[in-house]
């Protein structure tokens, strides 16, 4: 299920960062860069699309996959709960 939500933070250095959710009361969602579809560099306030999946590196925990920059106004014509 797709998700929408804002980069709040990207190291690019250390290749990681974290997606506040919207919709969800700002639950954030860390991703690493191999997450990111064509290896966009994704900036603080970036609206975004993804998915969540189990992370392997920390068995019971979640992370953002399948990212893909998303248009601002798409925020607006979201759903609630989920982006189609």
């Amino acid at each position: 299920m797709k998700r929408l939500g804002e980069v709040k933070m990207y190291n690019r250095l250390r290749s990681y960062g974290f997606i506040q959710e919207l919709r969800t009361h700002g639950t954030e969602q860390f991703f690493h860069v191999s997450g990111v579809i064509d290896r966009t560099i994704l900036q603080p306030t970036d609206i975004v699309t993804f998915e969540v999946a189990p992370n392997p590196r920390r068995p019971g925990q979640t992370m953002a996959v399948n990212i893909a920059l998303s248009k601002r106004d798409e925020v607006a014509d979201a759903p609630q709960t989920e982006v189609l």
